[in-house]
């Protein structure tokens, strides 16, 4: 086993995941969908257990990136640049494939969606925006230059993890 494959982070990471995935199954089932439906569990809400999982995956990570480029170090540019380009295409091409099969999903039923009215799904895929909107998505910057939950409101965390993973190498520099 490599020094930077530890099956205890491995486990809690995935403990962390089905926290969050559970959290929405829990939001999906009790979120009101339209403005007359009162259903909701209190008890579980105020555990709010999907924060805390996206928390501690976002620790976790941290922690397994320093110790899988902890061999390599970052003394040299191209360390730096080969790790942005790996944390980059890690995420990147996946959110742009899901973004435009968002944006398709939105333009093709959009209309169709404000036939139900005052619904939360409404409000997800009629949103106007324009191509500066686009562009602070596709690169990661939309939680800083807004509006954050224009498009799909999963996408929330992924420039938060990519800026994460570009200020990382110089904490690392900085603690040395």
């Amino acid at each position: 086993m490599s020094s930077y494959n530890l099956v205890q982070l491995t486990w809690l990471r995935g403990i962390a995941a089905l926290l969050v995935v559970f959290s929405h199954i829990y939001l999906t089932v009790t979120t009101k969908y339209f403005v007359a439906e009162e259903t909701s569990i209190k008890f579980i809400s105020l555990l709010d257990l999907g924060t805390f999982g996206v928390t501690l995956f976002f620790t976790l990570s941290g922690c397994t990136l320093f110790l899988s480029n902890a061999k390599i170090g970052f003394y040299r540019v191209d360390h730096f640049f080969a790790f942005y380009l790996k944390r980059f295409f890690r995420v990147w091409p996946a959110f742009f494939v899901s973004f435009w099969i968002y944006l398709v999903f939105a333009a093709l039923f959009g209309d169709s969606l404000l036939a139900l009215g005052d619904s939360w799904l409404v409000g997800q895929f009629t949103h106007e925006y324009g191509i500066a909107d686009v562009l602070n998505y596709l690169g990661f910057i939309f939680n800083l230059t807004g509006p954050q939950y224009l498009f799909n409101n999963a996408y929330w965390s992924l420039p938060v993890e990519f800026q994460y993973c570009l200020i990382f190498p110089f904490i690392i520099l900085l603690m040395r």
